[in-house]
């Protein structure tokens, strides 16, 4: 699995509308007031180790379903910073990161 591109991978476990907690748009009435409202979070992490390596993988998942309710909430959450891909040879360790947005305007 090294040096393999996922993305396509990522995009259809991440967009599955077989998840129906990220189907939801309606925010829960004891976040009415809020500026923003996590409705639905996933969070995985994965651990594996090739048998003929000697290297441990590891593997974080983050997905989240957001409602920004005001211009603050599209202000703070406009920027966000993710670590760049890289390679070390020597020591074996890649990371590639993978970031996909949705936007929903209900107006």
């Amino acid at each position: 699995m090294f040096g393999i591109d996922r993305s396509e991978e990522f995009r259809a476990e991440m967009w599955n509308p077989a998840n129906k907690s990220f189907q939801v748009i309606e925010t829960p009435k004891k976040w009415a007031g809020k500026s923003a409202v996590i409705i639905a979070q996933l969070n995985r992490y994965e651990y594996r180790k090739p048998a003929v390596l000697n290297l441990l993988r590891y593997n974080e998942y983050n997905h989240y379903r957001i409602k920004l309710l005001d211009k603050n909430a599209i202000n703070k959450y406009s920027e966000m910073s993710y670590y760049t891909n890289h390679s070390d040879n020597a020591t074996g360790e890649s990371v590639k990161v993978y970031v996909g947005f949705k936007v929903i305007n209900q107006r």
